[in-house]
């Protein structure tokens, strides 16, 4: 009915906003005499469907069986029997410009995004602003009556304002999609991640043990579908679903894992299996009948039969790698490591000087392989002569069983440990003066933790140089509060490194200050590590904790709590350094992000403004 709440109507498209209607009731001196009129609102045309859009990161275009590839896609393979295949896609090669080309229908740098995000510049084409007048196909299908939203990764927020103060204008919510559930950067960890419902900063994996966000991703969109089926079954809906799974981190579940395994997917190797899936899409039609493979690299890449049967392991992924360190003989003493594949010794090298130290990665470990970085430095060996790489690497650096007398000289060489202080004003240009309190401690020990030795500090002097120049991105050495870099948009936004900082800082503040009279011996007694015994200053707590961060963090993060309690009437706890954590953190690391200096490259290469060299997320800073 016309003018009723229920009116709806569907619009032609040639504008939108369509223009407001026009009153269609009556006004007169009285109600009785009057006649309401609602506008109506705008819905889908009859019969409009529901849109699905999934675009699936850094996934080639013969990886599904949909395309020829042979990683088996069934539920799109069935989509396409039913549908259409496009074969003529293009593709930017990069993550922000191919998704803001996607989602507006237009040249990328039409849209701001002539690179990624984090390496925009204050050029047209180059800023990443998606100007209203570049409408996002969430915007049109908004504005015609569908109901919008986003599950995933965005990757086109500009990086600084990646933050929860805004502007939200080229959020997902800004730019047409009612409901967003995902992450703002280029990446996240599954298992950690940096999740937004809508423009609030969300923790689902607390006090959810195996909680995966590729799963979680899945589950909310489904949710939100039934939601709207329930609520309104003849609303439309767009979901724009965009997985960050097959972009490194890989965080795959133990499931998916061993069922990928299962399927012995790529044992044939790359030439075999090239051809085949060459073979697959001229049989689906997505590329032409006279297509030609193009030359093997051969100067790049051997051939798969070329391989060693080591290699072969690697490359598939089947091959346990494990680096094992014997430090049996003492501290700052030599030791060997030992490089094995599925149990058999490849590699081995004796190391003269040593420091108990205890890693945990999961990541990809290139062993004496050119990662790119334009480093030329005579300090610089590679430790193996090993060629190929491992798919994963699980690296295990233990604490060796100290005599009483080892325990003795750690522990005395760590109190007054001079070279401390003086590293948070080594390298570069240090200030006229700086300032030495909790924050400048932990950055200096968490840069330089891998190169403590006893009383001093050793290591290459390139090493020696990165590790100095870090400190200032965490703190500023002559106010004593934080750095340039820890207060960017994409570390203060997007990760909890800042509040990961701030909290273990004001932990440390309340054992100085003696919040409480038995303060430091807690703060020792929670940072005691897994082999040796207790701290016996603030010092060798924060070394404590840098050289074991997976180490009973909860305990640590107790102390908050107790040290600076709410005060009554008031709901922020009175710690000396904001903003704090309202969680136990899994780890007490401090990730950085750097924005600007101009460069990517494949291995998500980029410099800071010091110069210095990153590969992604640097979960051990100065490493």
């Amino acid at each position: 009915m016309p003018g009723s709440p229920a009116a709806t109507t569907s619009i032609d498209g040639r504008q939108i906003p369509p223009p407001p209607p026009k009153f269609g009731g009556k006004i007169e001196r009285n109600a009785a005499q009057s006649k309401p009129y609602w506008p109506p609102r705008v819905v889908p045309p009859k019969g409009a469907p529901n849109i699905l859009l999934i675009m699936t990161d850094d996934v080639g275009f013969g990886a599904p069986s949909t395309f020829g590839g042979v990683i088996p896609t069934p539920a799109l393979d069935r989509i396409a029997a039913s549908g259409l295949r496009y074969t003529n896609f293009h593709s930017t090669a990069l993550c922000s410009p191919t998704r803001a080309a996607l989602i507006t229908g237009r040249n990328h740098h039409s849209v701001g995004f002539g690179v990624i995000s984090e390496l925009a510049t204050g050029y047209p084409g180059y800023d990443s602003f998606i100007t209203r007048d570049k409408a996002t196909i969430g915007r049109i299908l908004k504005d015609n009556g569908y109901r919008t939203s986003w599950f995933g990764k965005d990757h086109n927020v500009p990086a600084f304002q990646a933050s929860q103060d805004g502007p939200f204008d080229q959020w997902p919510v800004g730019m047409g999609f009612d409901y967003f559930y995902g992450f703002l950067g280029g990446d996240t960890s599954q298992w950690e991640a940096n999740v937004f419902l809508n423009t609030t900063p969300i923790y689902p994996y607390v006090g959810h043990p195996g909680w995966n966000l590729t799963t979680a991703m899945a589950d909310e969109a489904i949710a939100y579908m039934n939601r709207i089926n329930t609520l309104a079954p003849e609303q439309p809906f767009f979901v724009y679903y965009v997985p960050g799974g097959t972009h490194a981190p890989h965080h795959a579940t133990p499931e998916w894992i061993k069922k990928a395994s299962d399927l012995h997917l790529f044992d044939q190797g790359w030439n075999a299996l090239r051809e085949q899936i060459f073979a697959n899409q001229k049989k689906l039609g997505v590329i032409p009948q006279d297509a030609k493979l193009t030359p093997w690299p051969h100067d790049l890449l051997k051939n798969w039969d070329e391989q060693t049967a080591d290699e072969k392991k690697m490359f598939l992924g089947l091959g346990m790698g494990t680096l094992a360190f014997n430090n049996m003989s003492g501290i700052g003493r030599s030791g060997t490591g030992v490089l094995k594949i599925d149990g058999k010794e490849v590699a081995s090298q004796k190391m003269e000087h040593t420091i108990p130290l205890i890693l945990q990665w999961d990541e990809n470990f290139d062993v004496s392989a050119d990662t790119g970085t334009p480093v030329d430095d005579g300090d610089y060996q590679t430790p193996f002569e090993f060629t190929g790489k491992l798919n994963k690497l699980t690296l295990t650096i233990e604490r060796p069983t100290l005599t009483p007398e080892d325990e003795q000289k750690l522990m005395q060489a760590t109190r007054n440990n001079k070279a401390i202080l003086l590293l948070t004003v080594v390298g570069g240009n240090p200030p006229a003066h700086a300032v030495i309190n909790e924050m400048t401690t932990v950055a200096s020990v968490v840069t330089h933790a891998q190169f403590i030795v006893g009383a001093g500090i050793k290591g290459s002097t390139l090493a020696l140089r990165i590790a100095a120049g870090n400190v200032p991105n965490f703190v500023d050495l002559e106010t004593g509060g934080y750095g340039a870099t820890i207060q960017d948009a994409v570390n203060s936004g997007q990760t909890p490194t800042m509040a990961n900082f701030a909290t273990f800082s004001s932990i440390l503040a309340g054992c100085v200050t003696q919040v409480k009279a038995d303060a430091c011996s807690r703060l020792y007694a929670a940072a005691t590590p897994p082999s040796g015994g207790p701290p016996i200053d603030i010092l060798s707590s924060v070394e404590a904790v840098a050289f074991n961060p997976w180490h009973q963090p909860d305990k640590v993060f107790a102390l908050l709590h107790d040290f600076y309690p709410v005060p009554t009437g008031k709901t922020m706890r009175p710690t000396p350094f904001m903003p704090y954590l309202t969680y136990s953190p899994s780890a007490w690391v401090f990730p950085l992000k750097f924005t600007g200096g101009g460069l990517s490259g494949p291995g998500k290469l980029m410099f800071d403004s010091e110069g210095n060299a990153w590969a992604g997320d640097n979960f051990l800073v100065g490493a």
